[in-house]
């Protein structure tokens, strides 16, 4: 997946392996912001929480980002403004439509 960073106008390339180090990653969201995928119908958790268990994508991040069950926020997941869109285009892929990014910590 190709997406471009809305910081620094870069296009990055993701393929599903994230070898981001900890490091890094805490220093891109001191910089640029802790970012939230809320799912706006909770009629499609149930699909999403399936999803994420059988996707062998998403294993490559779960050290990287908490899956969240959904409280009164209704935040899924976070994260980098990245690693939000490349999870919210693979949830899309799969047909979850009630999605949207935004950010929870400055």
């Amino acid at each position: 997946m190709s997406s471009q960073c809305i910081n620094c106008g870069d296009v990055l390339e993701i393929d599903g392996i994230d070898d981001t180090t900890d490091n890094i990653r805490e220093a891109v969201i001191n910089q640029y912001g802790l970012w939230g995928l809320f799912i706006t119908s909770k009629k499609e958790l149930s699909k999403i929480e399936y999803i994420v268990k059988k996707d062998s994508r998403f294993f490559s991040i779960k050290n990287n980002i908490a899956f969240i069950k959904t409280d009164t926020s209704n935040k899924l997941f976070e994260g980098t403004n990245q690693e939000m869109i490349w999870i919210k285009s693979i949830l899309s892929q799969k047909g979850i439509s009630s999605l949207e990014i935004k950010k929870v910590w400055v």
